[in-house]
C-alpha cells in the first residue's frame, strides 16, 4: 500500500497519515467479520502501518476490546483468541442476566446502559478515553440525534458539529473528556434505536464551559445513538476529517444485502408494531435523520455528478456522429482530471461480507490488471474467475497469497448463508463465527495480492 509520501504535494492541504482501518456496524456479525480482517492484516505485516481505526456499532465493540487488549502485533494475536471466545458467548445474555439489568428498572437507567456495563465487565474493565492508545488512534463514531451529525469519541475527547466554534483548520473542536468510560462510548455507537435508547451526554457534567452553537444551541443533553444511522462504514472519518484523515484505506464492511420486502405479511405487521412500541419517538427521529442524511449527500454530489455526466454525454454524442471533440471540451475534461488528482497515491482494500470469490475476481478493474501485466506480474487474459486469477499471476509473492486466499475461501460452506446472520449482539455458533472470519480473511489476502505494491 502507498505510504503518506505517495500523496505528494497534497499532504499540506490535509494532514494525512498512513493507513486507516474502518470497521463497519453489524453487531456480533460485524465483530466476527472484523476479526478476520484484523487477522489478515496481521498475516500481511500491515498492522504497524495502521495509524487510525474508525469504527461504528459492532465495529466499535471490536475496536474497544482490541484497544484494551493492546494493538501491537503480539498483543493482537492474544486478543484474537480471547475475542473469539467472547463472540461465542455473546453480549446480550451477559447484559440481560446481571445486577446492572436489575437496576434498569430504576429511574434514568436503561438497557443500553446495562449493555455498556456488560461490555465493561467482559473486556474493558473501567477503561476511559484517556487510556485509549496514542497509536493507532481509535475513533468511535456515534450519531448525535439532536443535530443528525456524526459525533466522535477518541483519546482527545468528544467532537461534533456545533460543539463550540470550528478550529482554524476547519475541523470541529475536540473537548477533552479523559474520565469518560470507553464502554459507554462503544455502546452509544452500537445503540440501534429499536430497543436500545440513546446514551445521554449531559453538558453540565462533561463540557459545562463549551459554547454550543448552530443546531446544538440551547441544548443541555446530547442524545447519542448508533453511528450507522449517519454512516455505517466509518470511512468518512478517514476520508474527510482534518484530524484523522488517512492516505490508504482498509474498509471492512459487514453489511448484508437486504431481502425483498413483502408488504401485507401479518407476522411482519405484528413484529413492526411491537418494535415501534419500544421507542416510537426515537424511531421517528431516526427516520428524519436518515432522510436528511440522504439529502445532504445528494446535495454534495449533485454538482460534481452533473458536470461529469454532462461531459460523458457530450463525448459520447460527438463520437456517435463522428464529430471532432473540440479543444474546449478537452480543456474541461483535463480540468476535471486535475481535480481528481487529489487522491493520487491513495489505495483502498475494500473487504465486503457480500462478496463471492468469483465476484471479487470479475470486478477487478481492468486498469489494475493491465498494470500488473505491464510490470510482468501477470499474463494478460480474459476476465478471470478467482481460480484462473491465480493462474494468470506470475509474481511468486502474489501467487502465494492467492493460494492461501483460495484455500481460506474454500473452507466457507456457503457465502450466501452469511447474509442471514443476525446483526444483534447474541452469541455466534463456532462454525458461523469461523465462516465470517474466513470470509474477511481471504479477501484481505486476495486484495493485497492484486493491489499491494510492497512485494518482498
Amino acid at each position: 500500500m502507498a505510504s503518506a509520501a505517495g500523496n505528494g504535494g497534497n499532504a499540506g492541504a490535509l494532514p494525512v497519515t498512513g493507513v486507516g482501518l474502518a470497521l463497519s456496524g453489524g453487531g456480533s456479525r460485524a465483530a466476527a467479520f472484523h476479526r478476520g480482517t484484523i487477522r489478515g492484516l496481521l498475516r500481511l505485516g500491515l498492522l504497524p502501518r495502521v495509524e487510525v481505526v474508525s469504527s461504528v456499532s459492532g465495529g466499535s465493540v471490536a475496536a474497544a476490546a482490541w484497544a484494551k487488549a493492546g494493538m501491537a502485533e503480539s498483543q493482537t494475536r492474544e486478543f484474537l483468541g480471547a475475542f473469539k471466545e467472547t463472540l461465542t458467548r455473546g453480549f446480550v445474555w451477559n447484559a440481560l442476566f446481571s445486577v446492572e439489568t436489575a437496576l434498569a428498572i430504576l429511574p434514568r437507567r436503561t438497557l443500553t446502559q446495562s449493555m455498556g456495563a456488560a461490555f465493561d465487565r467482559m473486556f474493558l474493565h473501567g477503561m476511559t478515553l484517556q487510556q485509549l492508545p496514542e497509536r493507532p488512534k481509535v475513533v468511535l463514531n456515534v450519531t448525535v440525534l439532536n443535530s443528525g451529525q456524526v459525533g466522535k469519541f477518541s483519546r482527545d475527547g468528544f467532537s461534533t458539529f456545533g460543539l463550540g466554534p470550528q478550529q482554524e483548520s476547519g475541523s470541529n473542536p475536540r473537548l477533552p473528556m479523559p474520565g469518560y468510560p470507553v464502554a459507554l462510548a462503544a455502546v452509544a455507537s452500537a445503540a440501534f434505536p429499536i430497543g436500545l435508547k440513546p446514551i445521554n451526554l449531559r453538558r453540565a457534567a462533561w463540557f459545562p464551559d463549551a459554547k454550543l452553537q448552530g443546531p446544538l444551541a440551547g441544548h443541555e443533553v446530547l442524545a447519542l445513538s448508533d453511528g450507522g444511522i449517519v454512516e455505517n462504514l466509518g470511512a468518512q472519518t478517514l476520508l474527510r476529517s482534518r484530524s484523522t484523515g488517512t492516505v490508504d484505506l482498509v474498509v471492512s464492511d459487514a453489511g448484508t444485502k437486504f431481502d425483498s420486502w413483502r408488504p401485507g405479511n401479518p407476522f411482519e405487521w405484528v413484529k413492526n408494531f411491537a418494535l415501534a412500541g419500544l421507542s416510537p419517538t426515537i424511531l421517528a427521529r431516526f427516520a428524519e435523520v436518515m432522510s436528511d442524511k440522504e439529502s445532504r449527500w445528494m446535495r454534495e454530489t449533485l454538482i460534481d455528478d452533473s458536470v461529469i455526466s454532462r461531459l460523458v454525454d457530450e463525448v459520447e454524442a460527438r463520437g456517435r456522429v463522428g464529430h471532432h471533440v473540440d479543444a474546449g471540451l478537452i480543456e474541461r475534461l483535463m480540468g476535471l482530471l486535475e481535480s481528481l488528482r487529489a487522491v493520487e497515491g491513495r489505495q483502498l482494500l475494500f473487504i465486503r461480507l457480500n462478496q463471492s470469490p468469483d465476484h471479487f475476481a470479475s470486478a477487478l478493474p481492468r486498469w489494475r490488471l493491465a498494470q500488473l501485466a505491464a510490470a510482468g506480474a501477470m499474463t494478460e487474459g480474459p476476465t478471470p474467475t478467482f481460480v484462473t486469477l491465480r493462474k494468470l499471476i506470475l509474481d511468486p509473492w502474489r501467487r502465494d497469497l492467492l493460494d492461501e486466499a483460495v484455500s481460506s475461501a474454500r473452507s466457507i460452506p456457503s457465502h450466501e448463508a452469511l447474509n442471514a446472520v443476525s446483526t444483534g449482539f447474541t452469541g455466534l455458533l463456532a462454525p458461523v463465527l469461523d465462516a465470517l472470519d474466513e470470509q474477511a480473511y481471504w479477501q484481505v489476502l486476495a486484495a493485497h495480492a492484486v493491489f499491494g505494491e510492497d512485494s518482498p
